[in-house]
């Protein structure tokens, strides 16, 4: 819990004490706005997790917080907000004294919209969100852990709460021997593999740095009588071991307990912790494990939700009691996993449990609840589905060419997000546009980059994306006399699914075949995103003509490895 007085927990106690919102809103361009109370319209809310699904417990995982606002500003435009900051403050009037003020978060603003003449919704999401871009084809090493989280933050544009050291020390590990050999795929399973070595998470804090937690008991209860709603289990839960899983599928278990109703938590191939290919590499690599299972050995709390008055001092991770418990009886241990919290409305938070294998329901009306009531096996699984884009490097000119591709499909409407990064090597002194368009259509983004002769310059952005149910076509366009030599494009979010070519047959095209090199010379068929067949009448697919889809409505084509030429 963030650190505050007596007196300003027993202000919130007390619905006559007058309580405040501040917003600090900072443009990209380094303008700053700051409203209070009145001049944020409705009631500014956030929302943050340190588990991936409320209802089920596991370590070591990693959540992207939202917050959004309603800000009166007539005459503004909503873009000049776009990949903006976002800071909120909460205050209250303490009797006899001034205001106690305490931050609540940092958000960059990822989707402003205007909502009426003088109105503009901000959607905003925390500094995890920046997490999501990939780490790029390093080479492989030996990898200390200082070095990885400078990577880290040079390559995110993020800030760490705590030194390799203090790291360290959470994993009751000395700092030299937090190292490995590779970098993950993306920023994001950099930092959840140290999550899980210290047998915590990692998330946001309230000054927008990356921090790295144990769970933590708090000595603060929710009397009964502030309470608007409760449901709970009637069993504790607790954390009967720890499974892990290495790179080359082996799996070990250690530190099972019999005591309870809980899990048997599992992970796997996290770069810090040996693989058991290697008697020392086995007894180290169980070593961790052990560690880990102990810092999560001592926990117990109920699973269930809780709305109440609401303190916005407390933080996911906090072990807190609910007042009344089970049945009005005692107080019960209870774990912020989820904490969605509005301006002047209640707070609603959610202790975790597993997945249920059997069912026990109170007797206690707004007390009942269920329980996992013998050990379950729980998978650490990645809730973000990241998809990669065909990339397109090479000669740029004045007009707009396309630099990267891809597709993906959705069951309902979706908020993702495109990360773009392209390196130029200017020709002459230019400007380089780069544009973003969903299924054709031009999308509020146009970057513009000054290059310079004979230098290398860099243009990176995260755009947000909202589609709807169905399947989508992405691209980037790109524009400026220069030469584009890197390119790193992907759309990541949650719920989405990659777009497969669709296979087509000889039958779907016109095509000519001499001495065994087939050439394509035009599409027949319907598909927008074709496949085409490796080999056509017989002959090698080779060669694609100049004008093989030049009456054709494609979205995408798939070419084959064999094709050494497009006309």
């Amino acid at each position: 819990m963030y650190p505050v007085s007596e007196a300003f927990l027993e202000a919130l106690k007390n619905y006559e004490n007058i309580q405040h919102i501040k917003a600090t809103i900072i443009q990209i361009d380094g303008t700053v706005h700051i409203l209070r109370d009145n001049e944020l319209l409705g009631a500014p809310r956030y929302d943050k997790q340190c588990v991936e699904n409320p209802d089920v417990f596991n370590f070591g995982e990693m959540y992207t917080g939202t917050a959004e606002v309603t800000v009166q500003m007539p005459g503004m435009l909503s873009n000049r907000f776009r990949g903006g900051e976002l800071r909120l403050e909460f205050g209250v009037d303490i009797p006899g004294s001034e205001t106690e003020w305490i931050p609540l978060g940092v958000w960059d603003i990822t989707d402003p919209k205007r909502e009426t003449s003088d109105r503009i919704v901000l959607k905003c999401c925390d500094k995890m969100n920046r997490l999501q871009v990939g780490c790029g084809s390093n080479a492989a090493g030996f990898l200390r852990l200082q070095n990885l989280l400078d990577f880290v933050s040079e390559k995110a544009g993020v800030k760490f709460a705590q030194t390799a050291g203090e790291i360290a020390e959470l994993a009751e590990e000395q700092v030299q021997m937090m190292s490995k050999i590779s970098f993950a795929e993306t920023c994001w399973d950099e930092v959840r593999m140290i999550s899980q070595l210290i047998g915590g998470f990692a998330f946001a804090n309230r000054e927008g740095k990356i921090e790295f937690r144990k769970f933590k008991d708090v000595d603060y209860i929710i009397p009964a009588e502030k309470r608007t709603d409760i449901s709970l289990s009637e069993y504790g839960f607790h954390v009967k071991g720890i499974s892990y899983t290495d790179k080359y599928g082996q799996t070990y278990s250690t530190g099972i307990s019999k005591i309870g109703v809980g899990s048997v938590l599992g992970f796997s191939d996290n770069g810090y912790i040996p693989s058991i290919d290697r008697e020392d590499n086995l007894t180290y690599g169980i070593d961790r494990i052990n560690r880990i299972n102990d810092s999560l050995r001592w926990l117990m709390w109920t699973p269930g939700t809780v709305s109440f008055y609401g303190n916005p001092a407390l933080d996911v991770g906090d072990i807190i009691r609910i007042s009344g418990g089970i049945n009005g009886k005692g107080n019960v241990g209870f774990l912020i996993g989820t904490d969605s919290w509005q301006f002047r409305s209640p707070q609603t938070i959610i202790s975790p449990g597993a997945s249920e294998t059997g069912t026990a329901a109170s007797s206690g009306g707004a007390s009942s609840g269920s329980s996992a009531a013998s050990i379950t096996n729980v998978t650490v699984t990645k809730a973000i589905k990241t998809i990669m884009f065909e990339k397109h490097p090479g000669e740029l000119y004045e007009g707009e060419r396309t630099a990267a591709y891809g597709g993906f499909s959705c069951r309902s409407v979706t908020e993702c997000f495109l990360c773009f990064t392209g390196v130029f090597l200017a020709e002459k002194d230019c400007t380089a546009v780069v544009k973003a368009y969903l299924d054709g259509i031009a999308q509020e983004l146009t970057v513009k980059h000054t290059l310079h002769a004979g230098d290398f310059s860099t243009v990176s952005f995260t755009f947000p994306l909202t589609a709807s149910a169905g399947t989508h076509t992405v691209s980037v366009t790109v524009s400026g006399l220069s030469e584009l030599q890197d390119i790193s494009a992907f759309v990541f979010g949650q719920e989405i699914t990659e777009k497969a070519p669709q296979y087509t047959s000889a039958d779907d095209y016109r095509y000519t075949v001499n001495d065994g090199i087939s050439i394509v010379t035009a599409y027949l068929g319907t598909n927008l995103h074709p496949e085409i067949p490796d080999i056509l009448g017989g002959g090698a697919t080779t060669i694609i003509g100049k004008t093989a889809f030049t009456e054709s409505e494609i979205t995408g084509v798939w070419i084959p490895e064999g094709v050494t030429e497009i006309q």
